[in-house]
């Protein structure tokens, strides 16, 4: 079953990030950002990444389109932003850096791709602002086939097809229709706790799945738990024993189709054994928030 919706208007949530992001930008590439948002009526919610690069051409992706900018900026200015961006202290982010990204508020996530060597972090390239942009307005669909069955759902989408909106949404529809203790497992700090205060969700940030996984089980007493981007094999591992558990799983996982998912090695048990009893793939048509169910 396929369907697409349209995006709905602009809140505040929307506003304070698209604020913040632009704030931290270089003037010439804020500059650029915002002449092309008078002219798209996509903007802001179609916005999912401003990527900014040293002495090469920065770019903008909005409702999935490459926009390339004119602006260049040297390897100092982008020292400069991401300096901005890590509030003056590397140190302060180190363990981050090693992952390749830093995580700010309201779930941006900012990739980082550095020239290192063995003694670590050297300098920045390019920085990739992931926005946590767009409503999932097909949560009422997602939410009424979570409820009107048993097991997990898993939703799958190439990267920016909206996953993380789509779980953040279904997370406080569940705990607040349900009466559902929900445990997000964040490890990378994109779930914003302030988005939950009249909830029964609890956000566990910065512990690693694994780990995450198992407080949710063992200490935190969850009926439900949430997770986005599963993948490898240890990760996978952990959600088995919380299935074994009987604990209903919403999780998010990279692919195009059902069966690039289950050619997954690390993925596919957990849907031979039954851990996922739902699949949506999530995608975009142009401005347009799309679903397709597979039953």
């Amino acid at each position: 079953m396929v369907a697409v919706v349209e995006k709905n208007g602009v809140g505040e949530r929307e506003e304070r990030i698209v604020r913040l992001a632009l704030g931290l930008l270089p003037g010439g590439i804020r500059s650029e950002v915002l002449r092309i948002a008078e002219k798209r009526r996509d903007f802001p919610l179609g916005l999912s990444e401003i990527r900014v690069r040293a002495r090469s051409r920065s770019s903008v992706v909005i409702s999935g389109e490459n926009i390339p900018l004119f602006t260049r900026l040297e390897e100092r200015e982008l020292a400069t932003l991401l300096d901005r961006v890590l509030g003056g202290s590397l140190y302060a982010h180190e363990k981050e850096l090693s992952e390749g990204y830093v995580t700010l508020p309201h779930g941006i996530r900012v990739g980082i791709c550095a020239h290192t060597h063995r003694e670590g972090f050297r300098f920045a390239s390019s920085l990739i602002f992931r926005l946590p942009l767009g409503i999932c307005s097909c949560s009422e669909e997602l939410f009424s086939l979570w409820a009107g069955g048993e097991g997990g759902m898993l939703i799958y989408s190439l990267p920016c097809g909206g996953k993380t909106t789509a779980i953040r949404a279904l997370s406080h529809l569940i705990s607040k229709r349900q009466n559902k203790r929900v445990v997000i497992v964040d490890e990378r700090g994109e779930f914003d706790p302030r988005e939950y205060l009249d909830t029964t969700v609890d956000i566990l940030r910065g512990f690693s799945k694994e780990r995450g996984l198992e407080i949710a089980q063992r200490t935190l007493g969850a009926e439900v738990i949430a997770i986005d981007e599963i993948g490898n094999a240890a990760e996978c591992e952990a959600l088995m024993r919380v299935g074994r558990g009987g604990v209903p799983m919403l999780a998010t996982a990279h692919a195009d189709s059902l069966s690039m998912l289950m050619e997954k090695s690390a993925v596919r048990p957990l849907i031979d054994r039954g851990y996922f009893t739902r699949f949506v793939r999530l995608f975009r048509r142009g401005a347009a928030f799309a679903y397709e169910i597979n039953e």
